[in-house]
């Protein structure tokens, strides 16, 4: 009976996951920045409300202090458990030894399934968004077809998938690039200065978190990553720069014009503020970029959730056929094609039941605080 006690003990809580190859290792600093910054942001879009919630001085100075209170002491943090557990699923791993089998599972397996269902609202977002009422089975099927478009990119290596996040930040944020050079001759300085009289502090907290939320993602392909150590920790702040700056500037230079009038902003409002401020044309600019916006963040999406099923299966948490289906270890490459193609097939079944005028995430939050606000009496625009 001891013998037996003894053994049990000596049992680790999670498998050993294999040590991942040289030619694995394909990620460097910036293509990790790419990625992280897609799982994070992705662009200004869904942070107007910060500036609506309490007025243009609060919410400047709100984006201009949150970064460096929060995201970067949390980066740094993420970035040294993933050095220390450089396998993919990093965060699995650690959590799992910390507290438990049983609590790395259902770390992993929540944040699994949570990302498999919100990349499906992102095709149902565009199609929905820019087409008329129609057919549910059409419906379905342009759904489908963004889905498995947004997919191509993300069936050759992790390594082409960083490189293709660069470009898509670049066409991203040009179009807010020339919106703040044609808002700087209209800008009104006092505007800068004004305070909401009807603030919504918890509007602007749930909002500055969600825009703030993602840097975990990046331990889901921890083991793709070439000297961690060194890697991660550049990343980090390269992320949390870029993220800084994405929400900052195009904040100085709108709140200055105030076009529409800013307690008008709600999710999605930059379109008419491109309108306002530059016209037309920069509106459809704004749109499209938009559109490739989406992209970024299905396929930061996709990729985190096809290396973290992996690593969950190396690790044991998962059956060990998903970490087999990854890996191409006769070209020494990583791709995690036949999990994202996993992925992608559950993902299309969700779209065909989501409404994602109820799971978008930051209106459904906004709905939820609105609808607790007016029950308490308070008044709510």
């Amino acid at each position: 009976m001891a013998d037996t006690a003894t053994s049990r003990e000596r049992e680790p809580i999670l498998k050993r996951p294999r040590k991942p190859s040289i030619g694995r290792r394909q990620l460097g600093v910036l293509p990790v920045a790419m990625i992280t910054y897609f799982n994070v942001s992705g662009g200004p879009w869904g942070s107007e409300p910060i500036i609506s919630s309490c007025g243009p001085l609060i919410g400047i100075l709100a984006v201009s202090i949150f970064p460096w209170i929060w995201c970067l002491p949390t980066a740094l943090l993420f970035a040294e458990l993933f050095s220390a557990f450089p396998t993919d699923s990093s965060f699995c791993t650690w959590v799992g030894l910390a507290f438990g089998r049983p609590m790395g599972f259902h770390v992993g397996y929540w944040s699994w399934v949570g990302g498999v269902i919100d990349n499906a609202i992102y095709p149902c977002l565009i199609v929905d968004s820019r087409s008329s009422p129609s057919p549910f089975g059409i419906k379905f099927a342009a759904r489908v077809s963004i889905a498995i478009l947004f997919m191509v990119p993300t069936l050759f290596s992790i390594k082409i998938v960083g490189r293709t996040m660069l470009v898509l930040a670049i066409i991203v944020a040009m179009p807010f690039v020339v919106l703040v050079v044609v808002a700087i001759p209209q800008v009104n300085p006092s505007n800068w200065l004004v305070v909401s009289e009807d603030r919504n502090w918890v509007n602007l907290i749930s909002v500055l978190y969600w825009n703030y939320s993602g840097f975990d993602a990046a331990g889901a392909y921890a083991g793709e990553i070439v000297d961690p150590k060194r890697t991660y920790p550049r990343a980090m702040v390269l992320t949390v720069i870029l993220i800084a700056l994405t929400y900052l500037i195009p904040f100085v230079a709108i709140t200055g014009v105030d076009k529409p009038h800013y307690a008008t902003w709600v999710d999605g409002s930059y379109t008419s503020i491109a309108l306002g401020v530059g016209g037309m044309w920069l509106c459809g600019w704004v749109v499209v970029s938009n559109f490739f916006g989406n992209l970024g963040l299905y396929m930061a999406e996709m990729t985190k959730d096809g290396f973290q099923l992996a690593g969950m299966a190396d690790s044991g948490l998962a059956p060990s056929f998903f970490a087999l289906l990854r890996d191409d270890e006769a070209h020494g490459s990583s791709n995690g094609t036949a999990l994202i193609t996993l992925d992608l097939a559950l993902g299309c079944r969700a779209a065909a039941c989501i409404q994602p005028d109820v799971v978008q995430r930051p209106t459904y939050y906004c709905r939820m605080r609105s609808s607790w606000t007016s029950s308490n009496g308070s008044t709510v625009a």
